[in-house]
């Protein structure tokens, strides 16, 4: 999908109950400004037009990545972050929860490589967010009954969530096996 910025009008699951014990979020990504603030993929905010809740973050934010599993909105939170390393041009990213507490159970992946380096954590997180009204979003995050901000201004491709967290070598696998003139067909991990 190439969203240029617009409002997206495709990515959104019905909320649900998201996974609690791990999960791995994966996307290739073409960004118009690799040090811009975009949404990847979020589960953050709901359609009532208030944050009830949010479940991850998953975003860019000035030729970083960063990614956070939600307990309380914007209160507590673990995750991790990258040093600025993203370019122009296609590249396979990757967060993965492996159900753990401390921020160090979140990792982050650039084309098939971990690359975090920080932690990104608030609050005292004992667990995400438990509820189900969170939709998964794509390319843009909802939240504070403003709409949709962060919009991703450039391609995405292939998103993916499983509900649990791949290796590094899965990872590695699919990004791999993605490249072929730029992107090509996915690859089932199991």
């Amino acid at each position: 999908i190439n969203w240029n910025g617009a409002v997206p009008t495709l990515g959104y699951s019905s909320p649900q109950q998201w996974p609690q014990s791990g999960l791995t979020v994966s996307a290739w990504i073409n960004m118009t400004d690799p040090s811009a603030n975009y949404s990847v993929a979020a589960c953050y905010g709901n359609y009532s037009g208030s944050v009830a809740g949010a479940y991850l973050q998953f975003y860019t934010w000035s030729g970083t990545l960063g990614a956070r599993i939600v307990q309380t909105t914007d209160v507590s939170f673990i995750g991790r972050y990258t040093p600025a390393i993203l370019t122009a041009g296609w590249h396979f990213v990757a967060l993965t929860w492996s159900g753990g507490t401390a921020s160090s159970s979140v990792k982050i992946y650039v084309d098939g490589t971990q690359v975090d380096n920080a932690d990104n954590k608030s609050g005292t997180f004992s667990g995400p967010y438990p509820g189900s009204d969170v939709p998964f979003s794509v390319g843009a995050q909802l939240s504070d009954g403003a709409g949709i901000f962060a919009n991703f201004t450039g391609s995405e491709k292939d998103v993916r969530i499983y509900n649990r967290p791949l290796s590094g070598t899965e990872i590695g696998t699919l990004g791999a096996n993605g490249i072929s003139g730029g992107i090509a067909s996915a690859t089932t991990v199991s």
